[in-house]
């Protein structure tokens, strides 16, 4: 190790910690855990939830007539994207709420920086994570899919593993 505390290949983060979250059990486990680590290592804490707009374009969409498509598209894209933004800035409300002070510390969690970024869910996180030089990636390890790693990992998760060069910590409830 340098004198300057970087691990080969990897530059020195004085960030705070970021956790991403869907709202889900393993999600709330993590950031129960992140605003520990936060506390101890004397880091802030950033919460992020990506609005994913590309998963949730309506169906009347993709129905629109040729002629009228473009416009339509746009035009029913910004309502969706909008509403789910709404819609994820009340459900975290409801999920830090949800959280107790016997959980997490309360301090930490009102000290948040919460953020609700725009895009695909994996770069979206890593991309958050850069910016604010994060020194560590908290994530539920909560697992969907098909094949053993996805089902045991979870597909975000292993992708958001495998594409940044930050540490990354899975926790499971």
């Amino acid at each position: 190790m340098s004198q300057n505390n970087e691990v080969k290949g990897r530059p020195e983060r004085s960030g705070p910690i970021v956790v991403a979250v869907d709202f889900s059990e393993d999600s709330r486990a993590a950031v129960v855990e992140a605003a520990s680590l936060a506390k101890t290592l004397e880091r802030g804490l950033t919460i992020v939830n990506v609005v994913n707009e590309k998963a949730k374009v309506p169906k009347k969409v993709k129905k629109a007539k040729k002629k009228n498509k473009k416009k339509l598209k746009q035009n029913a894209f910004n309502g969706a994207v909008k509403t789910l933004e709404d819609y994820a800035r009340e459900s975290m409300e409801a999920f830090i709420n949800g959280i107790g002070d016997d959980e997490a510390d309360s301090k930490v969690l009102d000290a948040a920086e919460i953020r609700f970024p725009h895009g695909t869910t994996v770069k979206r996180i890593i991309q958050e994570a850069d910016q604010a030089k994060a020194c560590l990636v908290v994530m539920g390890g909560q697992g969907e899919g098909g094949d053993l790693e996805k089902i045991l990992l979870g597909s975000i998760s292993t992708k958001v593993v495998k594409k940044t060069r930050i540490p990354v910590l899975l926790v499971r409830s």
